[in-house]
């Protein structure tokens, strides 16, 4: 059961908790060969999103979770969708030490590099996520160096298997133990993409996860959404201004105006394909998570950030920490209190936000997309 506290305090991770530095070396050569065909395409493999049995005939689970130790979360989302804000919040909120890390990759080329590199594919970037020497830990807040997370991740693949789904427990057994003595949670931030969700690795760590539901073991996924409308907006906001902070502190006024001056230009036609394509995949997660049985909250992003009023967005707060073990409900200043990033977005409305909005909107309107305008 989670422990957590009101008022979360400063604390260190013991000797105890510490476990020794991964070895830096090469993994060995596998004792198999992959006869799935390399490609230049971002899709590690070709699993019909439909057939929810494939390769995932497992008869026991045996893990090393630890029932007394940290709780084990993933947050689920697309990028830009604030992700480190939710995170804040449950870390302020939970006393937990742990910051959230991307580690199986940022954006979706990063994503599928790093499940077809468990699968013994060829990669097709050069991103943080493969690289033997960075030091991951430091990136998500950990206290120690270790090798790259692919060759962390491939101490924890039995035999030089990845393709099980069994390297998802092994990393969170090695979380738990390393801040046991703090307590909290401990997780990672999920970034999905079909295109990664059916290749074994990811299929089959989701499929474990949903076996695990019931027991005194869970790893819990908090799936939360936002108006890909939205997450479009931000993404093209940020590829057209170099040097634009993703977050703004809350008291940053600066940092702040500066997100608040971007006027967006919309390419319509990029904006419609991207829009059609980032809404049907959603919706596909969701299905997946649903027909697996995952043990999933599902929130909304603009009931958290933008509800109409504060008793509604604590109530999807409140979801959250319910579904985590909480029993009684924070109050909104606890919230409040625990946010230190501040959405960055000027108005809710795209029509001032967007210049060309009436070009957008004539190819939205009367499609199934036209609901996530806003012209208020």
């Amino acid at each position: 059961m989670i422990s957590i506290a009101k008022t979360p305090g400063s604390f260190e991770i013991s000797a105890s908790s510490q476990l020794p530095v991964a070895k830096c070396a090469t993994p060995s050569v596998r004792g198999w060969q992959s006869n799935k065909p390399s490609s230049s395409s971002p899709v590690a493999s070709t699993r019909d999103p439909s057939d929810y049995s494939y390769n995932t005939n497992f008869s026991f689970i045996d893990t090393c979770l630890d029932p007394q130790g940290p709780l084990p979360v993933i947050l689920m989302s697309l990028g830009r969708s604030g992700t480190d804000s939710t995170w804040q919040i449950l870390k302020e909120l939970t006393g937990t030490e742990m910051k959230a890390v991307e580690i199986v990759g940022g954006f979706e080329e990063e994503t599928v590099d790093f499940f077809r590199s468990l699968e013994g594919l060829p990669t097709e970037a050069d991103n943080w996520v493969l690289d033997e020497t960075y030091d991951w830990r430091k990136r998500g807040g950990g206290t120690q160096a270790t090798c790259g997370f692919y060759y962390h991740i491939k101490d924890f693949c039995a035999d030089g298997n990845c393709l099980d789904g069994k390297w998802i427990f092994k990393w969170f057994c090695d979380e738990q133990r390393r801040y046991k003595e703090i307590g909290g949670l401990v997780g990672f931030k999920w970034k999905a993409y079909m295109s990664a969700l059916r290749t074994d690795p990811a299929y089959n760590a989701l499929k474990l996860i949903a076996q695990l539901g019931a027991s005194d073991t869970p790893i819990r996924v908090i799936r939360s959404r936002r108006n890909p409308f939205d997450v479009y907006l931000s993404e093209l906001k940020h590829s057209l201004s170099e040097g634009l902070p993703d977050h703004c502190q809350a008291d940053n006024e600066e940092c702040l105006k500066h997100h608040a001056s971007i006027q967006l230009v919309v390419p319509v036609d990029e904006m419609f394909e991207w829009l059609q394509k980032t809404y049907e995949e959603e919706n596909e997660i969701d299905a997946l998570l649903s027909a697996l049985g995952v043990r999933t909250v599902h929130v909304e992003y603009d009931r958290l950030y933008y509800a109409s009023s504060n008793e509604e967005a604590l109530k999807e707060w409140n979801r959250i920490f319910r579904f985590l073990g909480k029993t009684d409900d924070w109050a909104w200043s606890d919230i409040e209190g625990a946010a230190g990033i501040k959405p960055t977005t000027k108005t809710r409305s795209h029509k001032k936000l967007i210049e060309n909005f009436e070009e957008v909107y004539g190819r939205l309107k009367g499609t199934k997309l036209e609901q996530f305008i806003r012209i208020e």
